[in-house]
């Protein structure tokens, strides 16, 4: 059918719509799909795009902080991230976007696939830039080898003067163009009455260019087209090689969000495949029951209740086997289903996902900021304001000397003390650092944690899940009470469903009947279980978790002080009703971790709740000497607050829910692979596959990666002060001063991408 009439016109009068930018800002239906507020307090995250160097950093968190109603400011110069938290009531978020955009910069709603977008398009358009102040540049160089030679040579004056005509024609596009980033950032800065690292480098290419435009003018006198070209040209290289190692870990980053599903087959009926309809990944819930057919992505983390199949978990650990799941077995969102259908109940959406928690981790790890990239943030900030008027100086200086080339100079300064380098010292290589722990499977979760790491002089190990595997072995049962061993197997399996430590898996599938249900659970981290099935409260636990809810009960229960192996215990109010005995033998790799933690060398202590013929045995597999049993989460906080105050740089390695208090006091934090949800939460550094060796592989990484910021530091301030200093005495013309400034990012970045290179860690 045709249209036969007009469409009805648009009724602008529906107040229901927003109507302007603002409008659609502060729309609260569109904030909670970007906008985290708990009532009083909101905090969102934005990409800001035209960021050209930390000062802009520096320029937009002064200016958002000066704010009435603004809490919190956070900017990382690597990821263009900006991290806003404001008390709704005194500000909105569309004046705080409002102020950003009057500083000249553009935002974006934070996500994934926008930093990709931006990055991809920031790669495109330095490229342009590049290959135009490149090509012109080119022509320009081999017109100055003509006009330099006629200081030997004669040169007739109309071939002279048509040199350098081509010249002013070819640096145009170099300069309003290829250039153009530099100068609109400086433009900006001076109308917000600030300078940042745009401004010097401004300031000496436009005096440059208009003192050649006056010399071409006129016929005589010296022009710089040539630095113009060579500045510009190198330093887009050295922005396009900073970009570099942050693009590639924004690659991994998008790969590893577009590897989950963006529809998943969820069952009406969960024992009839037929039942399956399509449904966005995003909308499925705990308890959905999903369809997985061979070769499909897993949308969510579950629970296979059905079938079995082989799984590639490579995206998730780096191993490139794939791995045997049946029935009772997790499963995580983003792995492969290889071999055949299963039918798997959901644990955790999508946007909860062990995947997606390792996403977010990457992403802060890349957006936040160690304490000394804030320090050179700030230096740089005044560094460059002190460089425009050092310029000044000494640009007044040698016109009263009465030196002919007098303008040679200031510009010589401006360019050379651009303080780039130092600027790049430490975020270059700290990305290069995140990047080479993430090929390894190592995410390093707090930008601190490289250099805090580096500095750890001491290991404390959680026994039980860290160098003992995860899945305890139930080996034998005591019985005391009037329950039968299944009867006592049966509660005591239901009292472990709600703990994941390695003996109350181990229980938990022993499970034999089903359909009872526990009530008025109460969980002591550390220490035990207690709950009401059917009606009679039971107790599940450690012998002194026993002890303190039936005092007396527990001393009628012997135990051999040289008894190895976990012991738990099952009681009710009148006492004790089973022991529980389990094997928990070494993890295969931690012989080996500890042999290459000694070659550090480090101190080691084992720190365990565990009894102490139980700690003993380990730590003498393990040739561990210090030994701690008995811990509860406090007493291992003492632990560790002792060893700090001898003035040692400690590191937690623990992978359970009570070790998440020495986890978040520890300098460094470390959690295995299979660590609790928690306990990868507070983490600084999470080891994404089971291999404890990758502990050993991050510390020479991150001592090596201190190593090379050190480096970079100490070079770019010797090369600012040294070349401040011999531009202002004259020693430095522009060309050099624009080489030696670009060519000292250059390095600073190359530099940084040693680490991503670095093969003498044994991975």
């Amino acid at each position: 059918r045709k249209r036969t009439a007009l469409p009805p016109p648009v009724d602008e009068s529906n107040e229901t719509l927003p109507q302007t930018f603002s409008e659609i800002l502060d729309d609260e239906g569109i904030q909670q799909h970007y906008v985290d507020s708990d009532g009083e307090q909101s905090t969102t995250a934005f990409i800001v795009h035209n960021i050209h160097c930390p000062t802009c950093v520096w320029l937009i968190e002064s200016h958002l902080a000066s704010q009435p109603g603004v809490v919190d400011v956070k900017l990382n110069y690597r990821t263009q991230k900006l991290k806003v938290s404001w008390r709704s009531s005194e500000i909105s978020l569309s004046e705080i976007v409002s102020r950003t955009q009057s500083l000249g910069y553009g935002l974006v709603p934070y996500s994934s696939t926008a930093i990709s977008e931006m990055v991809n398009s920031q790669h495109q358009d330095l490229l342009k830039r590049m290959g135009v102040a490149g090509v012109f540049g080119m022509q320009i160089m081999v017109i100055a080898v003509a006009l330099y030679s006629s200081a030997w040579t004669s040169i007739q004056s109309e071939y002279e003067e048509l040199f350098r005509r081509l010249s002013l024609l070819f640096v145009l596009p170099v300069l309003f163009y290829a250039a153009a980033p530099i100068l609109a950032g400086a433009w900006r800065d001076l109308k917000q009455r600030t300078a940042t690292m745009d401004v010097p480098i401004a300031l000496g290419l436009i005096i440059a260019f208009f003192a050649s435009l006056t010399a071409t003018l006129s016929g005589s006198g010296e022009i710089y087209y040539d630095s113009i070209a060579m500045f510009v040209f190198i330093q887009l290289i050295a922005r396009f090689l900073e970009k570099g190692a942050y693009r590639r870990m924004t690659d991994r980053i998008t790969s590893l969000s577009a590897s989950t599903p963006n529809h998943a087959n969820r069952l009406v009926d969960p024992d009839q495949v037929h039942s399956a309809v399509v449904v966005p990944a995003l909308r499925l819930v705990a308890g959905d029951f999903v369809l997985i057919k061979p070769g499909e992505a897993i949308p969510a983390d579950g629970e296979i209740v059905s079938g079995s199949t082989d799984v590639d978990e490579a995206l998730l650990t780096g191993e490139s086997n794939v791995v045997h799941r049946t029935i009772g077995d997790a499963v995580f969102g983003g792995s492969i289903n290889v071999s055949s259908a299963v039918v798997v109940r959901v644990v955790r959406p999508s946007a909860d996902s062990a995947l997606a928690s390792i996403v977010k981790l990457l992403e802060d790890s890349m957006s936040g900021k160690p304490s000394s990239t804030r320090l050179t943030d700030q230096i740089a900030g005044y560094f460059s304001a002190t460089v425009v008027m050092i310029a000044l100086c000494v640009g007044v200086f040698w016109y009263w000397s009465g030196d002919t080339n007098w303008l040679s100079y200031p510009i010589a300064v401006l360019v050379v003390a651009c303080p780039c380098a130092l600027a790049l010292a430490v975020p270059t290589a700290l990305t290069a650092a995140v990047n080479s722990a993430a090929k390894r499977n190592i995410l390093i979760a707090r930008p601190d944690a490289v250099q805090a790491l580096a500095k750890v002089n001491t290991f404390l190990f959680d026994k039980t899940g860290t160098l003992t595997q995860s899945q305890a072995r139930l080996i034998r049962t005591d019985i005391f009470g009037q329950l039968s061993r299944s009867e006592a197997h049966d509660v005591a399996a239901l009292l472990s469903a709600f703990s994941d430590h390695p003996i109350c898996r181990a229980l938990a599938s022993s499970l034999e009947s089903e359909g009872t249900e526990v009530v008025e659970v109460d969980i002591e981290h550390g220490g035990g279980i207690a709950g009401c099935v059917n009606e009679k409260r039971y107790y599940l636990g450690s012998r002194s978790y026993i002890a303190s809810k039936l005092p007396g009960a527990i001393d009628k229960i012997s135990e051999p002080s040289d008894q190895v192996g976990l012991i738990a215990y099952l009681s009710d109010d009148t006492g004790v009703l089973a022991k529980f005995h389990f094997d928990n033998p070494l993890r295969g790799d931690a012989l080996r971790l500890i042999g290459r933690i000694k070659e550090l060398p480090a101190k080691l202590a084992l720190v365990t709740g565990d009894r102490q013929s139980e700690a003993e045995r380990v730590a003498r597999e393990l040739n561990i000497a210090e030994v701690h049993w008995g811990c509860s989460p406090k007493g291992k906080l003492n632990i560790i607050r002792s060893h700090q105050n001898l003035g040692e740089c400690v590191a937690m390695v623990g992978d359970g829910i009570n070790d998440t208090p020495t986890l978040a006091i520890a300098n460094v934090s470390v959690a295995p692979a299979r660590a609790q949800q928690i306990a990868k939460a507070n983490a600084d550094v999470l080891l994404l596959d089971d291999r404890l060796e990758l502990l050993a592989t991050a510390r020479n990484l991150a001592e090596f990666s201190v190593k090379v910021m050190r480096n970079n530091t100490v070079w770019a301030i010797a090369y600012n002060l040294i070349g401040i200093s011999l531009a202002a005495a004259g020693f430095v013309p522009p060309l050099a001063a624009a080489i030696g400034m670009s060519v000292s990012s250059i390095l600073v970045v190359g530099n940084s991408l040693r680490i991503t290179a670095y093969e003498y860690v044994n991975t």
